[in-house]
């Protein structure tokens, strides 16, 4: 049954927020509403209490637009927000890297990225990719599976939209950004050309040191010049470890790329030629002098390669004896 209501406005709240100190005697507990009450007019909050133990309604937050000021300080619902704020340094790599605004979605279905309005590839996910991925972030972060588990699947329940602005750097171009970014993900066109195809089976020992290529053996590959002392990268064959997988599968099929381990889905990406050439781009902004920084690499990458990844036909899975 409805209960009295109370009304509000900015001139009111501010009103209110002068005598707290004497009402509540805590000055800490004071200072948090005088954060939060400033927010109060610009917020559309609904709260359901249970108190039998039993939850009620669900949690949907409201989608959340940030400015970086000069200074790295954080403004949102027309306020500088206390105690949050970016250090020069991140600051200045992300000026560096050119990114003048980032875009995150991350909803039920998956995470979705932009950067100065052009998508990136998205991760996808489901009620069983979503513990796969939770035991990869555990042996990633090194915490407890469960913990992972939780923070994921309450970020997927409860949907996290966010926008986030930041000051142009010195010598930079303002972005263009459109009003709504294009999240369609655009199929291959080869053209008159073949499916690129890539089907490698690779077998290493449990140290990680490679011992066959399909049905080509170590003295094989010897004999062919292959050097035997190619070895998995420590941090994946930890990452096998850690899943009880003795088998890592990654596979390219239209514009999805899939990596399973012992049979189960783990990561799932969407991707098309833009938004991989968007993931160069920012990489090669955050790498600074790297040979992706290269114009002659650039577009290669851009002009030839990339538009071939979304149709190709790629197969590889690595094995551990």
């Amino acid at each position: 049954e409805p209960l009295p209501g109370l009304a509000y406005d900015s001139q009111r709240l501010s009103n209110l927020a002068k005598y707290l100190p004497g009402l509540l005697g805590d000055p800490s507990t004071a200072a948090t509403l005088d954060t939060v009450l400033p927010m109060l007019p610009s917020l559309d909050l609904n709260a359901d209490v249970s108190f039998t133990g039993e939850p009620i309604g669900e949690l949907a937050l409201p989608e959340v637009d940030v400015t970086v000021g000069d200074d790295g300080s954080l403004n949102a619902f027309g306020m500088t927000l206390p105690g949050a704020s970016l250090d020069a340094a991140t600051l200045q790599t992300l000026q560096d890297a050119n990114v003048q605004a980032l875009n995150v979605d991350v909803n039920s279905d998956g995470l979705f990225a932009a950067v100065n309005g052009k998508a990136l590839p998205s991760i996808a996910w489901n009620d069983d990719s979503i513990n796969a991925l939770s035991g990869v972030a555990a042996s990633v972060a090194g915490m407890d599976e469960a913990t992972i588990g939780g923070l994921l699947n309450m970020v997927r329940g409860t949907g996290i939209k966010a926008n986030l602005a930041l000051p142009v750097g010195a010598g930079q171009t303002p972005a263009e950004i459109p009003a709504e970014i294009d999240r369609t993900v655009q199929p291959a066109d080869l053209g008159d050309l073949s499916t690129p195809t890539i089907h490698l089976d690779a077998t290493f020992d449990s140290n990680g040191n490679l011992t066959s290529l399909g049905t080509i053996g170590a003295d094989d590959l010897s004999a062919l010049g292959v050097n035997l002392g190619i070895a998995l990268p420590p941090q994946v064959l930890d990452l096998m470890k850690s899943l009880n997988a003795n088998e890592l599968s990654i596979a390219i099929e239209g514009n999805k790329l899939n990596v399973d381990a012992a049979g189960q889905n783990i990561l799932s990406i969407d991707h098309d030629a833009d938004s991989l050439a968007a993931l160069i781009d920012l990489a090669s902004g955050f790498l600074g002098n790297s040979p992706l920084s290269d114009p002659g690499l650039q577009q290669l990458l851009n002009n030839v390669i990339l538009p071939l990844v979304p149709g190709s036909d790629v197969q590889i899975n690595v094995r551990i004896q």
